[in-house]
């Protein structure tokens, strides 16, 4: 029950922060704020929901939604520090960055149709709670390959603009490097210790 009293406090939390955005800024809502948010709320939600399956089915369509932010996420965090430092690229990489999530989340959705994303799943209970048991494909590999290339991205556009854009807000790129670097830093450290949460 404690891992399910965890999912919940987290869930809270994050309605929590997006009820405060949504006071804060309901006159103007930057576009990659509110995706953060809401790509969060929805990992969250996703988090609740698989915890609470029955059934592996069940459990693969909520883990399919949780991708979402998986795959998405991190992309809107680097547009996101893009943006603060007024870091401008061409439209065609915005569109490869795009076209690069989107295929690694066509993989995800293979999961239990074809063995490339995960090779076999299975629901286990433990202390009450659904955990998706997967042994994972060699397609599994660029979702890593995703996490990090975004993450060194992140981390190079933060450095750039902070030593070469002065006129830049240090909080908002602040505020903008917690948000991306701790969620991508969470999922290595969180899975390291344990793999029930």
């Amino acid at each position: 029950m404690l891992v399910m009293a965890y999912y919940s406090v987290i869930l809270v939390l994050s309605l929590i922060c997006c009820c405060i955005y949504y006071w804060k800024k309901r006159n103007y809502y930057s576009v990659r704020y509110t995706l953060i948010f809401i790509l969060a709320f929805l990992s969250h939600f996703c988090y609740v929901l698989l915890a609470l399956s029955r059934d592996v089915r069940e459990a693969l369509i909520v883990n399919k939604f949780l991708y979402i932010g998986g795959c998405f996420f991190p992309l809107v965090g680097l547009f996101l520090v893009f943006s603060i430092c007024k870091i401008r690229f061409p439209k065609w990489m915005h569109f490869a960055l795009i076209a690069f999530s989107c295929l690694v989340y066509s993989c995800v959705l293979t999961a239990g149709y074809l063995p490339i994303f995960y090779k076999s799943v299975d629901l286990e209970f433990v202390n009450g709670v659904g955990v998706l048991k997967k042994e994972y494909g060699p397609l599994h590999v660029v979702y890593i390959v995703e996490i990090a290339f975004f993450l060194e991205a992140t981390l190079f556009a933060l450095v750039w603009g902070w030593l070469k854009k002065p006129e830049i807000s240090r909080r908002h790129l602040a505020i903008a490097a917690f948000m991306q670097v701790f969620s991508i830093f969470a999922y290595f450290i969180g899975r390291a210790i344990t793999k029930d949460i």
